[in-house]
Formats: C-alpha cells, structure tokens, sequence
C-alpha cells in the first residue's frame, strides 16, 4: 500500500498535477489505492494543502456512488473540521442535483457518514430507498457494530421517518435487527414503539422473543401484551435459545406460549432429521449440529422434566425431539465439562424417552474407553 500511495501522496505535495494523473490512471482498477479509504486520503491531502487542480481531476474522476468520495463530503461537512470553502462547495455541487440514486443514501448511512447522510436526506432522498438487493439505510446501520455514529444515524433516520417494519429478503423487521445485532437498549425501544401499538397482529421471529428472554429485556414483558404471530427460524437455536433460559423466564414462555413450544419442537424434529439424512454420519465427524449444544447446561433434567410435565401435546413434540437424538451428542459437548456419573444420568434419563445409544469410534485419547463404559453403565441402570 505505501508503494502505491507514497508516490501519490508526494505529487499532491509537490503540486504535481501531471505526474498524479500519470501515476493515477496507471494504477489497476482492483489496486489497493481504489480503496475507499485510500481515495479518501487523497482527497483529505489536496483539501489541507489546497491543490485545487489535483482535487478536481479527483472529484471529476469518481463517480457520485464512490464510498470515497461520499466520505470526503462528510469530511468537508463537519463543523469540526475546517476546509477551505471551493472544497466544500464543490463536493456540495456534485451531490445537490442527486435525488433518485438510492445507493448513496445506502452507502453514507454504511459508511457512518453522519454528516453526509443528514445532507442527503434535507436535499430530498428517500429514507426509504432500497437498493437492489431490497436494504435500506437504516437497515444497513442496524447490523454495523454500535457506536455513537451508529446511535445518531438510527435516530436521524427514525426522525425522517425511515419504516421500522420494512422487511429483510429472510424477513426480519427492523426491531429484530436491532436485538440481533446487540444495539443498546434505547435503539431497541425506539424501534419497539415505531412497530408496536395497541392495534393490529404482528409478526416476530421466535428466537427474537427467546433472545429478549434471554437477556431479561423489559422488551420482552411489554410483548406479553400483544397479539403476535411467531415465525419459525430455519435453523437450530431456537429450540438451543429456549432450552438455555434462565428458568423463570423458561417458565413464563411455556405459560405463556405453549403452542410455540410445540410448534419449536416439532419444527427441529424435521429439520434435524433432514440434515441427518443430508451428512449421513456426520456424528463421526467434527462437524456436528450445533443443536446439541442445548445439553452443555447444569439444569438439563430439571428443564427436560418441567417440558414433560406439560400437556399431552407439549409432551408428545419433546419426546419426538428427543428422539432425534443419540448420546453421541451428549458425549460430544458434556465430555470434558460434566463427570462421568453426570453424563451417564443424562443419558439413562432421555433413553426412557427415546434417545439412541450408540459407541463412540473416533475421539480424543481416553474418550473411546469412556463411551463404551458409559454404554455399559446405562445398560446396568436400565437392568
């Protein structure tokens, strides 16, 4: 990278408009210095040591979408920084007669461009514009990591009236990405209430709801009130979420929501089994489900016995799922972490209900012999 911006960065000291454009259009287009960040240093360079004719050249070579040229705008645009007014009136012109281009919105709002996102939306674009792949602005902001740039965009875009319940291709709304991607409890909340009011049905992932359980969110109380429609999530964490709770909140979501819970375990027996039937024998490998995960905590009989206590139906999608199973899974993520006589009790527990015994052919030294006592010693419990 020095190779290539050194000798750039020398010609716009030097003020050497001749030997930047030669250097310049030499360079291939997939060179590290079209990196935005790169374009946007050679930008900040002609602006502090005023080379009008190098910044022009730069300015007529990129187009309006350019994340680095975008980045120089919101440079020119902070009060903080103090820029010579042609600069700022040039980047102004090329940006003010824009209105449709629905990826420069995208773009400043990805970049964390405060400044030049805010100037877009005054001079007339859609908060609401998507781009090809059907992202919006605030979309895009919601899944970057939080910082106070992330917080004001969300809010500057809120305040422009950015729709909170437009939709991800997998469908997610705005909200859930918020939870998702661990943005502070007020972004939440702001996106909560631009969703949610006292009216309607609304639609909410199940693993959004586990999640907000999870993490005892006041979020999660306030959505006892509402009529929802859950989705199910096309994976395994969300029977691994609901199984891992806390138990009280385990509790409050089986009262609450038992339909759910049925519909959650019914849903992962099939889509167990169909990823059974996809890696056959996929248990000999490394590469094992991450549902069986779920069996790495302490109180796993006292959750699976409460889930068996439930009603006929509640019962019936446990035993199916625990059916699914094998105790090669346990093995897998308890060996190392629980005792032998811990692992034996999970296992003899969840054979009454269905779960397949099976020997161990390739583990870590001493890891055979254990599975294989582990067969023995179930077998003289059940006996």
């Amino acid at each position: 990278m020095r190779q290539v911006m050194e000798p750039l960065t020398n010609a716009i000291k030097n003020n050497d408009i001749d030997n930047f454009k030669d250097i310049f259009l030499k360079l291939p287009k997939k060179f590290v210095v079209r990196d935005s960040n790169d374009i946007f240093i050679l930008y900040e360079e002609s602006m502090n040591k005023n080379r009008k004719e190098i910044f022009d050249f730069l300015l007529a070579f990129h187009g309006k979408d350019d994340v680095g040229t975008i980045t120089a705008l919101n440079y020119v645009l902070n009060d903080q920084n103090s820029v010579p007014d042609y600069y700022v009136n040039e980047l102004l012109k090329k940006y003010s007669s824009v209105r449709n281009d629905e990826k420069i919105l995208v773009i400043s709002s990805r970049e964390k461009c405060v400044e030049a996102t805010k100037f877009f939306l005054e001079i007339g674009h859609d908060v609401n514009a998507q781009t090809m792949s059907g992202c919006t602005s605030l979309q895009r902001v919601l899944v970057l990591e939080p910082d106070i740039n992330t917080e004001e965009l969300i809010i500057t875009l809120l305040f422009y009236g950015a729709d909170a319940s437009a939709e991800t291709e997998r469908g997610y709304n705005c909200f859930e990405l918020a939870v998702q991607h661990n943005q502070p409890y007020f972004v939440q909340e702001m996106l909560f209430d631009a969703i949610f009011d006292n009216h309607g049905h609304y639609k909410l992932h199940a693993s959004i709801l586990l999640q907000l359980a999870k993490l005892e969110s006041p979020l999660f109380h306030q959505l006892l009130k509402y009529n929802i429609e859950f989705a199910l999530d096309a994976d395994f964490q969300t029977v691994r979420y609901l199984l891992l709770l806390d138990i009280e909140y385990f509790k409050i979501i089986l009262q609450n929501y038992e339909k759910l819970c049925c519909e959650i375990f019914e849903y992962h027996v099939l889509y167990y089994s169909a990823v059974q039937r996809i890696h056959y024998c996929s248990f000999l490998t490394k590469n094992v489900p991450d549902i069986a995960t779920v069996f790495c905590m302490d109180q796993i009989l006292t959750k699976f016995d409460f889930l068996l206590q439930g009603t006929d139906t509640l019962k019936k999608s446990v035993v199916d799922f625990i059916n699914t199973l094998n105790s090669l899974l346990i093995f897998r993520y308890c060996h190392g972490s629980k005792s032998e006589a811990e692992i034996t009790e999970i296992v003899a527990y969840l054979l009454t209900y269905g779960l397949s015994l099976v020997l161990y052919m390739d583990v870590e030294p001493g890891g055979q012999n254990f599975q294989n006592a582990l067969v023995t010693s179930v077998i003289l419990i059940l006996l």
